[in-house]
């Protein structure tokens, strides 16, 4: 250690790892269901996909979906989930998502 702080160099505690931020999900309203969604892309564009799932104000499964988009940018696959997943609601006739 004494060579290398004779050479200059400089010895830095390395910064403490962010702190998980805690996260988690609420049922909708009572008799209403939820859609959650999201789109990525690995690179702008890349390899990119969407997923999403509609719940019922117990937190029960009602439906899903997940596809891969192929190379698109990473804006195109979050539309990409929003638009799939309000179809998905109307082609199972779910009006109050």
């Amino acid at each position: 250690m004494e060579v290398a702080n004779s050479l200059g160099f400089m010895f830095h505690k390395p910064p403490p790892p962010p702190r998980p931020k805690l996260v988690w999900w609420t049922t909708p309203t009572n008799g209403w269901m939820k859609l959650n969604c999201d789109g990525t892309s690995k690179g702008n564009p890349g390899p990119s996909g969407a997923a999403g799932v509609i719940r019922d104000s117990s937190g029960g499964f009602c439906v899903a979906f997940h596809e891969f988009l192929g190379e698109q940018a990473n804006i195109f696959a979050e539309l990409y989930a929003v638009v799939r997943g309000v179809e998905l609601a109307m082609d199972y006739g779910i009006n109050n998502c």
